[in-house]
């Protein structure tokens, strides 16, 4: 919703908009230094998900789309998407099951695409995007860090693959990590934080509600030749609550939650588990600020 901005002012509304929030919903009176945003290193044709919504015209020709903006039950044809990463007319696609969208993916092998129904459940296997042929294996793959990171067709991945070095090298950075460090990585995913860290540190402890998601992050570990991490699939609050009773002290906190945010038990573990550095990865910056007012009254 920012294309029509130059990106050097999308920056600084971003970073506006966060100092916005720290105050109105953190109740922060003093902020803390807000650094610059970081840039994207591509501004068009960076992203790696679409889904298309199936239509109809006027001529009972099939075609895809986007939903209209206040008329989602209008379909317009998306002839083209400046913000993914394949460069096609969209509404062409021949690929179709009935009453299904169609979802558009680009990873670090060849493109591909699958069905789901509007309650995002998915309703087929993969297919290769050039020759419409069933994917040899459902796992896909990204090559980021000197790693390979396995992870399902449909599972998530960050939709900006461009910046994901940067990513990491900014969660290094803040981590600070030390060769007898315990690292905990809370809503782990397939691993991907923890894994960039596992060499730097002693071990790693990975948490995250879906076994799916474990497994691969079990296998990302194994494929990179790590001993020295261990995933749970549980609850976060579960997992932490279970730190707290062993007597688990880590060292480095890495919180990568949903747009939701923590829970109160989630904030509350954290706070007693007192890691000595905290890293919140958030992609909801509205109930980022009111976490983070809670951690920052905590001392």
């Amino acid at each position: 919703q920012y294309q029509h901005i130059k990106y050097p002012y999308q920056l600084e509304i971003f970073v506006k908009q966060l100092k916005d929030l720290l105050i109105r919903t953190g109740g922060f009176l003093e902020l803390p230094e807000i650094l610059p945003a970081l840039p994207s290193p591509k501004t068009t044709h960076y992203r790696n998900r679409i889904d298309l919504h199936p239509a109809v015209d006027e001529a009972g020709e099939p075609y895809y789309g986007f939903c209209l903006r206040n008329a989602p039950k209008t379909i317009f044809p998306l002839t083209e998407c400046p913000i993914f990463a394949l460069e096609d007319d969209f509404s062409k696609i021949p690929m179709r099951m009935e009453d299904k969208l169609l979802v558009l993916r680009t990873h670090s092998g060849e493109p591909y695409y699958y069905f789901k129904d509007n309650h995002n459940v998915v309703s087929s296997k993969p297919y290769d995007y050039k020759t419409k042929e069933s994917l040899g294996d459902e796992d896909v793959f990204y090559d980021f860090c000197g790693l390979r990171f396995f992870n399902s067709y449909s599972g998530f991945f960050q939709v900006n693959p461009s910046l994901l070095e940067t990513f990491a090298k900014v969660v290094k950075d803040f981590a600070q990590p030390k060769a007898d460090d315990l690292l905990l990585d809370v809503y782990c995913g397939a691993g991907f934080f923890g894994l960039t860290l596992a060499k730097e540190v002693k071990k790693v402890l990975g948490v995250e509600i879906d076994p799916s998601s474990i497994a691969y992050a079990k296998k990302n570990a194994e494929a990179a030749g790590f001993a020295n991490c261990e995933y749970t699939a549980d609850f976060a609050e579960n997992f932490l609550r279970g730190l707290l009773e062993t007597g688990v002290k880590p060292d480095i906190c890495i919180l990568d939650p949903p747009r939701t945010g923590l829970t109160n038990k989630a904030v509350s573990a954290v706070k007693h588990l007192e890691p000595k550095r905290l890293i919140y990865i958030s992609c909801g910056p509205p109930t980022f600020a009111r976490d983070a007012a809670k951690f920052a009254n905590a001392g």
